[in-house]
């Protein structure tokens, strides 16, 4: 954490764990800026770097880290060494989403080969997409419903609220077709493979990323 002073404000810099894009990045600034006592901030996406002018008599480094948990990512503060700790944690990071990545393709290929050869021909097929689905949407994409809900409560979107929107909507509407007994041919069968394809493509984005900023390390 590096700080200097002017007039009545102190400039403070932080690392930040959880932006995976130029839109986090954004919503980390904002949060900053629309905190009281905060007279400026940016964030520098490439290092991952967030600072802010701030009067320590109105705001604390706590209130700063508070507003960023709020949306969904964190500031690093109170510890020996920063860099260290936020490549510690973007490591940890890395190892998560590569199991979310290889367990999410385990479960998503089959429903995209059900969905493009095997719907019409194959028991129950539909069930079978759903149950495979659903822990591919719940479980390993669960974060994404996590950080649309958290950016929400700001009046704020980013990547999540994209994935969580787009598989949403595709998950419902096949699966209420589904329970209903309807088939609507093969528009439904793209549908019940988007609704697995789409998180786990993110995840394999977000999984690159991760694997980049590593390796520069």
């Amino acid at each position: 954490m590096i700080a200097s002073t002017q007039n009545k404000f102190i400039r403070k810099s932080f690392p930040v764990t959880g932006m995976s894009c130029a839109g986090c990045a954004a919503s980390v600034e904002s949060m900053l800026k629309s905190t009281p006592g905060v007279e400026d901030a940016g964030v520098n996406y490439a290092n991952q770097i967030a600072w802010a002018s701030f009067d320590e008599g109105v705001a604390t480094v706590k209130d700063l880290q508070m507003a960023i948990q709020s949306v969904g990512y964190d500031l690093i503060i109170d510890v020996e060494n920063p860099l260290k700790a936020q490549e510690d944690a973007q490591h940890k990071s890395y190892a998560e989403i590569k199991q979310r990545t290889i367990w999410s393709s385990v479960l998503s290929l089959p429903v995209v080969i059900i969905g493009m050869f095997f719907m019409e021909k194959l028991p129950f097929s539909n069930w079978i997409s759903m149950v495979l689905t659903i822990p591919v949407i719940f479980w390993f994409g669960r974060h994404f419903f996590v950080g649309a809900y958290k950016q929400a409560l700001h009046s704020r979107a980013n990547m999540d609220t994209l994935v969580a929107l787009s598989t949403g909507i595709a998950f419902h509407q096949s699966g209420r077709d589904d329970c209903n007994g309807r088939d609507q041919g093969r528009q439904n069968d793209h549908i019940a493979a988007t609704r697995a394809t789409v998180p786990t493509s993110f995840l394999k984005r977000f999984f690159v990323f991760s694997f980049a900023w590593c390796m520069e390390e």
